[in-house]
């Protein structure tokens, strides 16, 4: 038996690995918030100081850093300091927190369900895109994933056996996924409540109280940096907090955030299938399920009140628990129910069809990202500038920029979510005393998905402070055309 459960767990980690770590750099594009975290951890590597280096303006990100997002900063800060800060290395992070991922997951899914239910889980969550694209992005929500996986792991332990040790580590667990991102507070907050709910069978006395004092140790460090950065006139705390300036009503903001998970309407049969588990795992009797079924309803419930991004990333969270109502809905049928021998036909024709309305289209998806950006190397768009400007020369740009700071150097980008004159922005480039200006034929960050980008530059926006700047001080001396970035135009500053 642990020599199948050995074998099982590395066949796992040996396919996640492959499949997050092949083209990297590459696959998907780069993405505004993977540069944002990034030049902290790389600040953070270099200096030893939380703040954000290239950006200013937002509460004072630039000053002191205070948002709860600090393991990854802290994690991809490490690998920084060992192999230099790239695309690639930013990214490894997060494929080794997948990988963490898929091993709690394997572990958990094993002790509920069995080894072979565990592989399939383990596999079905693997090949979905969306779990596939954020093992590869340098952003926090496979880390608050990961670590839910891993504290639902720990909670479940306790209940068997109730030690100190293990209610420590659970509050320690739950600590570290608050400090992923805002979300990692839902996530702990929805595994703890479920968890409670539907697998309590000890006192819960011992369970908050050591885990009450793990996490207290654990936070205690942040409280401490935050009480002493919000003593600095030039942090806000609101505005860092805040993601974004727009207020969207709930329903609509929900109904885009489902629309763009679902990849409509191309994963809406993954959608169909998995909303068809939710159901089962509603009316079945198993403690376990019926944990995974509060988990996935708790979570899109309290989401709206506590973001006000309508991003579907955000949704991430709830695949691993949903590829596990998935494999235990085809065991169900497979082996639950107890059908007449001229049924057994049906109840097999069933599960595969439940199989290849969700493997095939996140298979396909997957296959897509290969197929179409396998060459998207940002390092050509770099390359490309680094043979106008010089080294030393600063430039003005969408953060995702910042990437190629080896080459020249980046001026930190200025974020405000008050309505400002574009001029400012005018203003602030002539004070630091910016060279060049890059324009771009997309807005702050190209495609996510696998789209084309545009095939032609637009006119100059007036919305865009980039375009404002370009057109009232610039004047432009060089453009090309990237296949995977677009038409890119530099402009010489005066």
């Amino acid at each position: 038996m642990r020599r199948d459960y050995l074998l099982c767990l590395l066949v796992l980690v040996v396919i996640q690995a492959v499949v997050s770590l092949t083209y990297l750099d590459r696959i998907p594009r780069v993405f505004v918030d993977e540069a944002w975290d990034s030049g902290l951890a790389c600040n953070l590597a270099e200096n030893g100081k939380l703040a954000n280096k290239i950006i200013t303006g937002h509460g004072g990100i630039d000053v002191h850093f205070i948002q709860n997002r600090l393991v990854q900063a802290f994690v991809s800060a490490g690998i920084f300091k060992l192999f230099g800060c790239t695309i690639f290395t930013s990214r490894f992070g997060s494929v080794i927190f997948s990988v963490i991922a898929i091993c709690s997951l394997f572990a958990l899914m094993s002790r509920w369900f069995g080894i072979k239910q565990a592989f399939w889980v383990c596999l079905a969550t693997i090949i979905n895109p969306w779990f596939f694209e954020v093992s590869r992005r340098a952003r926090p929500e496979i880390y608050y994933t990961a670590l839910a996986v891993v504290l639902l792991l720990v909670i479940d332990k306790y209940f068997e056996n109730g030690s100190r040790k293990t209610s420590l580590l659970a509050g320690v667990i739950a600590a570290l996924l608050s400090l992923t991102h805002c979300n990692g507070i839902l996530a702990a907050f929805c595994i703890g409540l479920s968890s409670i709910i539907c697998l309590r069978n000890k006192s819960l006395v011992r369970l908050f109280l050591w885990g009450f004092i793990g996490f207290a140790i654990t936070t205690l460090p942040y409280f401490i940096h935050l009480f002493y950065s919000l003593k600095d006139p030039s942090v806000n705390f609101y505005e860092q907090m805040q993601t974004s300036g727009l207020r969207i009503p709930i329903i609509i903001k929900e109904l885009s955030r489902w629309k763009h998970f679902f990849d409509f309407p191309k994963l809406i049969l993954p959608g169909l299938v998995i909303f068809i588990s939710w159901i089962y795992a509603w009316f079945s009797r198993s403690k376990e399920d019926k944990t995974l079924f509060c988990i996935m309803f708790l979570y899109p419930f309290v989401l709206p009140f506590a973001s006000v991004s309508q991003t579907p990333y955000y949704l991430i969270f709830m695949i691993p628990f949903s590829t596990a109502l998935l494999v235990r809905l085809i065991w169900c049928i497979l082996f639950g129910l107890n059908f007449r021998c001229k049924l057994r036909t049906i109840k097999i024709v069933a599960c595969y069809a439940i199989i290849a309305a969700y493997a095939i289209p996140c298979m396909w998806s997957v296959s897509m990202w290969f197929y179409c950006l396998k060459d998207a190397d940002f390092n050509n768009v770099v390359n490309e500038i680094a043979l106008v400007v010089k080294p030393e020369d600063y430039i003005w740009a969408d953060p995702i920029f910042w990437f190629g700071s080896d080459k020249y150097k980046y001026a930190p980008y200025l974020i405000t979510y008050d309505k400002i004159p574009l001029r400012e922005y005018c203003n602030y480039v002539k004070r630091l005393n910016c060279l060049y200006a890059i324009r771009t034929s997309w807005y702050t960050f190209p495609p996510l998905d696998k789209t084309n980008v545009l095939s032609q530059m637009p006119e100059f926006r007036k919305d865009v402070a980039v375009d404002w700047v370009c057109k009232r001080l610039g004047t432009k001396i060089h453009e090309f055309y990237d296949p995977y970035y677009g038409y890119i135009e530099i402009y010489k500053l005066r």
